[in-house]
């Protein structure tokens, strides 16, 4: 979904080879469809939700070719 990390599968610690956005320039790219997202789910429009949804869609975001399994 286009969050921060470094997605290749041999230098998979290297920060060379990141990629997306960082949580704020993340939120602000992404703040309308966001902000409707959360309106349809009742979920309060803030900063603190905001960012809970960026660290929890960070943490299973990926990017094709990440894992390694067409290697």
């Amino acid at each position: 979904m286009g969050t921060w990390g470094v997605y290749d599968p041999i230098f998979d610690d290297d920060p060379e080879f990141s990629e997306g956005l960082q949580e704020d320039d993340w939120i602000l790219a992404n703040i309308d469809w966001l902000s409707e997202l959360f309106i349809t789910h009742h979920i309060p429009i803030d900063e603190q939700h905001m960012r809970w949804f960026y660290q929890a869609v960070d943490a299973e975001d990926w990017r094709c070719g990440s894992c390694g399994g067409c290697m």
